[in-house]
């Protein structure tokens, strides 16, 4: 992809588009690799609420997670990412985005979108996303 978002996927479990709503067609720890790849293995860890090792057992498919919570942690990370990275109006760069997932927002009463997600504000954080993507 041109757009310098890693969408790779390690073990061929799924494929991780670039298409936001694609996220049933791409297996879990293929979307782990790509918020891990992207944002970075601190904020990945923050928002999953794990530690480096049990992340990396999830981009290694060797476990799932056990919290269906921390799933959709996870699986909303990945949705948001992608729906900031590839808006076909005005695409954000990976580092744009991460930046994004990192600075406070006033939409979630100055809490960093990561820190949102990893209290499962996970709705209040994709409102906000929609809203940094219209321009406000």
């Amino acid at each position: 992809m041109g757009d310098g978002v890693t969408t790779r996927t390690r073990h061929g479990r799924g494929s991780a588009t670039g298409s936001p709503g694609k996220e049933f067609e791409t297996g879990f720890s293929d979307m782990v690799t790509v918020l891990n790849d992207n944002l970075g293995p601190a904020l990945t860890q923050l928002i999953a609420g794990k530690d480096r090792q049990t992340v990396t057992r999830w981009m290694a498919s060797k476990q799932l997670p056990k919290s269906l919570e921390v799933e959709r942690r996870i699986r909303a990370a990945y949705q948001i990412f992608m729906f900031l990275a590839h808006d076909p109006q005005a695409p954000q760069s990976p580092h744009t985005v991460r930046a994004w997932f990192m600075g406070m927002n006033g939409q979630l009463d100055d809490m960093s979108p990561a820190e949102a997600i990893a209290e499962n504000r996970t709705r209040e954080a994709m409102a906000a996303a929609r809203a940094y993507r219209a321009g406000g």
